[in-house]
């Protein structure tokens, strides 16, 4: 949770009790409230790419990394469509698909909060 401008901001990403992956970013005062909710809908190794819902619209998230070391991706650039818009993002670490879904909730939550 944060303070910025005025508004509270705050996100809580966890395991959900129906097994699934996700949460929800909440920002405002008062009686003036916004939400957006993200969640994990899927993955396929096969073609490094994983799904995100967020709200009503499920985002395919693909994975372009420079070279794979020890089962984690090594600086990957990950790629969308969200709301219409494409949008990637690059960042310079080695990490799992767990990893890249965990920072892709925050990012693109974010980005569509």
């Amino acid at each position: 949770m944060m303070r910025k401008y005025g508004q509270t901001i705050s996100a809580e990403f966890k395991r959900q009790p129906d097994n699934s992956l996700g949460g929800v970013i909440t920002s405002g005062e008062g009686n003036s409230q916004r939400s957006t909710s993200v969640s994990f809908a899927g993955a396929d190794a096969a073609s490094r790419t994983f799904k995100l819902r967020i709200n009503s619209e499920v985002l395919v998230v693909s994975i372009a990394a420079e070279g794979i070391s020890n089962g984690h991706f090594v600086n990957p650039t990950y790629s969308t469509v969200i709301g219409g818009k494409s949008l990637s993002y690059r960042i310079e670490v080695e990490g799992c698909f767990g990893y890249s879904i965990q920072m892709a909730m925050i990012i693109l939550g974010a980005y569509a909060h």
